[in-house]
């Protein structure tokens, strides 16, 4: 293409490959950011409508925690999909979801409150207790979080400390 002498259009010449790198470097960035949105997306989604289908409820979150890795809320449901199978070995892989919850949305209190009531039920009171007590501290105003806490500080039998 001829170079124009008219100050109105700018000829950008891309024959050399630095230029052209300029020029497909963004495109390839869109792109890849395009692809982990949608991942994400799609992940959350099927996390969201997993619960609503309870032949394949499972295998769908953990779909979506195959998507989307570093979504908390696919975690959570995995978590508490497996919580309801009640079993040693679900309840195991509850915990474990909702520590991977925790990790990636640390300031949540519904992710530690699960975490506390989900450590208390494989028996770990006392980081049932930790966790149920930074959901209270994360959440100072709600009263969910002070009852469960309540709630496992009088099986406990920390009369003093649960009615408080």
């Amino acid at each position: 293409m001829p170079h124009s002498n008219s100050a109105s259009v700018i000829t950008i010449d891309l024959r050399t490959p630095a230029r052209r790198a300029l020029v497909i470097l963004p495109a390839l960035l869109a792109i890849l950011s395009a692809w982990f949105i949608v991942r994400w997306y799609v992940g959350d989604t099927v996390a969201e409508y997993a619960p609503e289908n309870p032949a394949s409820a499972t295998e769908l979150a953990r779909l979506a925690t195959r998507w989307a890795p570093h979504d908390a809320f696919a975690h959570w449901t995995l978590g508490a999909l497996a919580e309801k199978e009640f079993s040693a070995n679900n309840l195991a892989e509850a915990v474990h979801e909702y520590e991977i919850a925790v990790t990636l949305s640390p300031n949540d209190y519904r992710y530690w409150m699960e975490l506390g009531r989900g450590l208390e039920a494989s028996g770990n009171s006392a980081g049932g207790e930790r966790a149920l007590g930074h959901a209270v501290d994360l959440a100072p105003a709600y009263s969910q979080p002070r009852w469960y806490f309540g709630n496992l500080l009088l099986r406990e039998g920390k009369l003093d400390e649960a009615f408080q």
